[in-house]
């Protein structure tokens, strides 16, 4: 259990220390990723905002602020996110390549890959 968050996390962590990172969940769709990405950056001891509260819409005005803020810092993060259900290991794999030559493009570089799936 948590392995997607812990993945996430650590690839939220390598963003924030500059490593361009993707990110292919076989599992979960886009919004899921993104609030546990969401609910993960926004955690705190004091006022921590649940995964399970953001899934069910239930957050309070402020945590809804709160949210909003860090959604606005994790879309500045080189984390590169692929949704597709059921894709193979060669269709990854030249997804992988076609990101990889499309950051060489803009001089930049893939530093990360991780494949979130559990088969």
């Amino acid at each position: 259990m948590g392995k997607s968050c812990w993945a996430l996390s650590s690839l939220r962590l390598a963003g924030l220390r500059g490593a361009t990172s993707l990110f292919f969940s076989l599992e979960m769709q886009a919004e899921a990723v993104s609030m546990r990405m969401l609910s993960d950056a926004a955690w705190n001891r004091q006022t921590p905002i649940p995964y399970s509260r953001m899934d069910q819409r239930k957050c309070e005005p402020y945590e809804v602020q709160r949210l909003a803020e860090v959604s606005e810092k994790l879309q500045t993060l080189p984390l590169h996110i692929d949704t597709e259900r059921g894709l193979s290991v060669s269709e990854i794999s030249a997804r992988a390549r076609r990101k990889q030559d499309e950051l060489a493009r803009k001089g930049q570089r893939l530093d990360l890959i991780c494949i979130d799936h559990l088969g």
